[in-house]
């Protein structure tokens, strides 16, 4: 429960988008917040991966 609530605000930035009126940065964000995070935000997705599945 502890990671989940330190992966929540990494995987709920991640997925907002910057415009939402517009599909591409639906697409383009997540690649660019793991360009800002880095190792950090891999780990975390992992992580968000593995509490989901």
């Amino acid at each position: 429960m502890i990671l989940r609530g330190a992966t929540a605000p990494l995987s709920f930035r991640a997925t907002a988008p910057l415009h939402p009126h517009d599909r591409h940065s639906r697409s383009l964000d997540p690649i660019a917040s793991e360009r800002i995070f880095g190792r950090m935000f891999m780990t975390s997705k992992n992580f968000a991966v593995f509490l989901s599945a």
